[in-house]
């Protein structure tokens, strides 16, 4: 273990939250697969949905659409994607009464009774956020068995007629298009995609590491081990970020959260110690390559 890992590591082990812990160990390849299930089974409710501050910035313990995509999030890292699984089965189910013609909600009222960054602040007019996280939602249900066949041509419809790239939707619809590849998806609609999706990175991935410390899509935002086949025309950025990543490392391994809440000073603290965690397992994937 080099020291920028052994770094990561002792932080991990001395303040991870146990869900990011077992996600830590199982990527080092210390644990099962079943011990991040059994974690992440902790955050997910009678309905299927999941909530309870998965997502760190909102500390709703009821079932939202954003932090269900969370748990799908951590479901791809273990490669889960069995509908015979007791908590897909139930996370598939959620998802599909909450579909609304293939968006879901990004806000929901009762984020107003917790914690939450003002982001998650609920505003009626603003509650869908376009296709994210739609997109994604679409791609893990067709890999669970549950493909949403009109909804996804309206989503891909919708990203082909897009003149200018959506900087949330994006990383979404790369994960939409990497499951419709898994699933044997139409190859021309596909070929169509991947130019757009490959133009779409050009024009909103940061490259420059001078403005890295802004609030920018970085290569380690967007890219994965699963969409190796949109990375070379940032080989080199990839490689410039990964030796930023070293450089702006802190001395206990982890990496400063850049937001605040700007209110629930009790809870913000808490979050951003969630953050970190959340964090140190993304870049320690993204500097193995």
């Amino acid at each position: 273990m080099d020291n920028v890992t052994r770094k990561m590591d002792v932080w991990m082990r001395r303040r991870a939250r146990p869900l990011d812990l077992a996600r830590w160990n199982y990527l080092q390849g210390r644990s099962p697969s079943r011990e991040v299930l059994a974690a992440l089974a902790a955050f997910q409710n009678a309905d299927g949905g999941f909530g309870h501050a998965l997502e760190p910035d909102s500390w709703n313990p009821l079932s939202s659409p954003m932090q269900t995509w969370r748990a799908t999030h951590i479901l791809r890292e273990i490669g889960c994607f069995d509908p015979g699984e007791p908590l897909v089965r139930a996370l598939r189910d959620y998802l599909l009464v909450t579909n609304a013609g293939g968006k879901w909600k990004a806000l929901i009222p009762s984020n107003d009774e917790y914690p939450h960054a003002p982001w998650w602040h609920y505003r009626a007019e603003e509650e869908f956020w376009g296709y994210n996280p739609g997109a994604a939602l679409l791609g893990f249900l067709a890999r669970v068995g549950a493909l949403l066949e009109p909804e996804i041509h309206l989503s891909l419809a919708a990203l082909l007629e897009q003149k200018e790239p959506q900087m949330h939707e994006l990383p979404r619809f790369l994960d939409l298009y990497t499951d419709l590849s898994a699933v044997g998806w139409n190859g021309a609609e596909l070929r169509a995609v991947k130019e757009k999706l490959s133009n779409d990175l050009q024009k909103t991935v940061v490259t420059d590491p001078a403005l890295w410390f802004e609030y920018v899509l970085r290569p380690s935002m967007v890219f994965s081990t699963e969409n190796q086949e949109f990375h070379e025309p940032f080989a080199l950025a990839i490689k410039q970020e990964q030796q930023w990543l070293i450089e702006t490392m802190e001395e206990d391994g982890s990496w400063p959260i850049s937001w605040e809440w700007g209110q629930y000073p009790e809870a913000f603290p808490i979050a951003r110690e969630w953050w970190k965690g959340d964090h140190i397992i993304n870049y320690a994937e993204f500097l193995k390559w």
